[in-house]
């Protein structure tokens, strides 16, 4: 699946993505701005690529982070700009190690077994390091699991914690009856369904979304309502 750079608004594979997100001149004379006209200091990032664990070609991201941001950071980052919906639970799973959204609350649980969760206050420079691969899961009854690699660290003039350099191109999808180009989703039957085959469906009308209405380009998708926000840059 293609995506587009943030920046010069090109396409390319995910495969070639990053070869070109380090030889952006759009992305270049963009931090470069920001060093001469803002005064933006050079500080330390993470270049992190992001995408579902068990299909990583549909979804993906690639984004630049300050080193001194948390785990926390990262989780409210991908809840707001890929996954949120109704405030689930969510953890990263780390050298073996958990970070938790709220870890004092699992220790109550009578079920509880294994190591004891941490919080997702550390800081991401304390806990990752460039090569590493890690998971994220947001939503423990309908799951959605991700993995993030560290590709690069490198200094940038960044002003935000998190910016967003590239991402995939909107799939398109089709009707689970006919094939055809669809149209709508039924998020009573799980579905996608064109211009004629969503007739069938009107007894779920309630439940029925004009694709461009409802569905977001997350891998949250067909899971549950997504009302997502799109923003390159993310504080």
């Amino acid at each position: 699946m293609k995506g587009t750079c943030y920046f010069c608004k090109k396409e390319f594979e995910k495969s070639s993505m990053l070869r070109h997100i380090l030889s952006c001149k759009s992305m270049k004379e963009y931090f470069s701005k920001l060093s001469d006209e803002e005064g933006i200091k050079e500080k330390e990032v993470f270049i992190l690529s992001v995408y579902p664990k068990y299909d990583s070609s549909l979804y993906w991201l690639y984004v630049s982070v300050d080193t001194k941001a948390t785990l926390r950071d990262i989780d409210k980052f991908l809840r707001d700009f890929w996954l949120e919906c109704c405030g689930h639970l969510s953890q990263f799973k780390i050298d073996g190690e958990i970070y938790d959204v709220n870890p004092r609350g699992w220790l109550d649980e009578p079920f509880f077994f294994g190591p004891k969760p941490k919080s997702m206050n550390y800081k991401l420079e304390n806990v990752i390091t460039e090569n590493m691969k890690f998971d994220y899961e947001y939503d423990f009854g309908s799951t959605t699991h991700l993995e993030l690699k560290v590709l690069k660290r490198q200094l940038l003039p960044q002003k935000k914690k998190i910016v967003v350099l590239a991402q995939n191109i909107a799939p398109i999808y089709y009707c689970d009856n006919c094939q055809e180009k669809a149209e709508y989703f039924c998020y009573e039957c799980g579905e996608f369904l064109c211009e004629n085959c969503v007739e069938e469906h009107l007894y779920h009308e309630e439940m029925i979304e004009k694709i461009a209405n409802g569905i977001a380009n997350s891998p949250r998708n067909g899971v549950l309502w997504i009302w997502l926000s799109r923003y390159v840059f993310y504080d």
